[in-house]
């Protein structure tokens, strides 16, 4: 469950096939809607088109199928790269009476150390109490995504290593470890 703005998707080239991105007009007095990828549109409609259909939110049965779809977006990774594409819903922010948290993506041309500042600063303006915390640049969070796992993978050849180090020359005390005997 993603809740975006009006142009995330456009901000961050995520192609819209069909129907329309979210608008100002999606606020909490509107109907409630989404838009979906299109693997979520595949697995639940086959080859029938999405936009204009409805779902609900919950396990039950006979849950409210209130929500009406009214886009497809093109399929994105969610968390790493080797994941498998996910089925995504997307609904609008401003349908929200509750936002504890929120991550903005800026598409700009602007150097990093030009742009941090500057986003700062307009973040101040909009209210001085709201925090801005790990900006980062699009291509250090893609590399992320990239190693994430190789990077988990190293980490824990390093330990193996230190383990099998530490038993040639003395016993390694570490309670509840793989291969690790506990400590007496």
């Amino acid at each position: 469950m993603n809740f975006v703005s009006p142009g995330f998707f456009a901000t961050l080239k995520i192609p819209l096939y069909a129907g329309r991105d979210f608008s100002e007009r999606d606020a909490t007095s509107a109907p409630k809607v989404a838009v979906v990828n299109q693997k979520f549109a595949r697995y639940y409609f086959g080859d029938g088109a999405a936009v204009g259909r409805h779902i609900g939110m919950g396990a039950d049965p006979g849950t409210k199928t209130d929500i009406e779809i009214i886009g497809v977006v093109g399929d994105t990774k969610y968390q790493t790269l080797r994941e498998p594409m996910p089925r995504q819903v997307f609904f609008p922010y401003l349908q929200e009476s509750w936002v504890d948290q929120m991550t903005a993506y800026v598409r700009t041309d602007l150097s990093t150390s030009s742009m941090f500042p500057v986003l700062r600063g307009t973040v101040r303006k909009l209210g001085g109490d709201l925090p801005v915390y790990m900006m980062k640049t699009g291509e250090l969070a893609a590399r992320r995504l990239r190693l994430g796992r190789e990077a988990c993978l190293h980490t824990r050849r390093r330990i193996w290593r230190a383990r099998d180090r530490a038993r040639r020359h003395r016993p390694l005390w570490c309670d509840g470890f793989p291969g690790c005997a506990p400590h007496p």
